[in-house]
C-alpha cells in the first residue's frame, strides 16, 4: 500500500500542491467570515453553536498546517532531488505535518460535521428530544469526545504514519459520511412533508421553507463532493494495481476530501449572507434546524 501511495503522488506532488493552494484560498476565507460571525456574538454564543465553534477551530488548525507542510515538503523534495537524485515520501516534518492535517480533515472535520447533521435532523424531525438535549454540558462533551479521537489518531499517525491506517480512515469517513447523508436527506423529507393543516404545495411555498431547503442542499453538495469518492478507495487497495487509471482515482479520492472546509460555512449559510449583505427582502425568521445552526 504504501508503495502505490509513493508511485501515484512522486510524479504528482506539484500539480496536487497547486491545486490544494487553489481551493485552499476560498476556504480560508469562508471559514475566518465564520469565525468572525461567531467571535461577533461570543457574548450570546448558544449551546447550538458550540460544535460549529469546535468545527472552526479545527478547521483553521489544517489551514494552517496543510500549507506549511506541503512548502516543507516541497523544498525538501527539491534539495534532495539536487543532492540524492531520490525522493523519500516518508519522512522529514513536511510529510509528518501533511499527515497530521489530513486526520484533522479526514477525521476530525467529518466527525464534527457528522454530529452536527445528526442536530440539525433532530432539530427538524423530533424537537422535543432536540429541546431536551440543547444544554452545554452535551454540546461540550460531544466536541471534547471528537476531539480525544482526533488527538489519538493524530498520535497514531506521527508514531506510524499515514499509509499503515488509511483504511480504518476510509472506514470511518464512510460510515460519517453515510451518518451525514441519512440526515441531511432525513431533513430534506421532514421538510416537504405536509402538517395536518397545509397541504405538500402550501408548505413548499412558503418562503421560509425554500430557504430552509436550499440551504439543506448546499450542505449536501460538498458533502457529496468531498466524501462519496472513499467508497471506490476500498477496491483500489484490493486490487494493488498501480496503473495510471486507478492512480488518477486515487488521487482525486485523496483530493476531495478539501471541499469539505466549505460544508461548515454552509451549515450557516443565512449568517454568510447577513455578512456580506446580500439578503433580500427584508428580515425573515431563520429555520430552527437550519439556518441557525439548530
Amino acid at each position: 500500500m504504501s508503495l502505490m501511495l509513493t508511485m501515484c503522488y512522486q510524479n504528482y506532488f506539484n500539480s496536487w500542491f497547486v491545486a490544494e493552494v487553489v481551493l485552499l484560498v476560498p476556504g480560508v476565507v469562508t471559514t475566518l467570515l465564520l469565525a468572525w460571525h461567531f467571535m461577533r456574538e461570543r457574548k450570546d454564543l448558544s449551546p447550538a453553536k458550540v460544535l460549529g465553534v469546535n468545527l472552526v477551530l479545527m478547521q483553521l488548525l489544517y489551514l494552517s498546517m496543510a500549507p506549511l507542510g506541503m512548502v516543507i515538503y516541497w523544498v525538501n523534495t527539491v534539495q534532495r532531488n539536487s543532492t540524492e537524485g531520490n525522493r523519500d515520501w516518508k519522512s522529514g516534518p513536511g510529510t509528518t505535518l501533511i499527515d497530521v492535517a489530513s486526520v484533522l480533515n479526514l477525521v476530525g472535520c467529518p466527525g464534527l460535521l457528522a454530529c452536527m447533521c445528526i442536530e440539525r435532523y433532530t432539530a427538524v424531525a423530533m424537537p422535543m428530544l432536540y429541546l431536551r438535549s440543547r444544554k452545554w454540558v452535551y454540546k461540550i462533551t460531544i466536541s471534547a469526545a471528537v476531539w480525544a479521537n482526533t488527538l489519538i489518531f493524530v498520535i497514531v499517525v506521527v508514531r506510524i504514519g499515514m499509509t499503515d491506517i488509511i483504511i480504518v480512515i476510509n472506514f470511518i469517513i464512510c460510515f460519517l459520511f453515510l451518518v451525514m447523508l441519512t440526515c441531511l436527506v432525513g431533513v430534506a423529507w421532514s421538510l416537504c412533508q405536509a402538517s395536518p393543516a397545509h397541504s405538500t404545495a402550501q408548505r413548499l411555498a412558503s418562503p421560509l421553507k425554500r430557504r430552509a431547503l436550499r440551504s439543506v442542499l448546499a450542505v449536501l453538495l460538498p458533502t457529496v463532493c468531498s466524501y462519496l469518492p472513499f467508497f471506490g478507495f476500498i477496491p483500489i487497495m484490493m486490487s494493488m494495481d498501480v496503473s495510471e487509471t486507478w492512480c488518477n482515482f486515487l488521487r482525486l479520492t485523496l483530493f476531495c476530501p478539501m471541499f469539505s472546509i466549505f460544508i461548515g460555512p454552509m451549515f450557516y449559510l443565512a449568517q454568510a449572507q447577513q455578512i456580506l449583505c446580500v439578503r433580500k427582502g427584508g428580515q425573515h425568521p431563520p429555520h430552527p434546524g437550519i439556518d441557525r445552526g439548530a
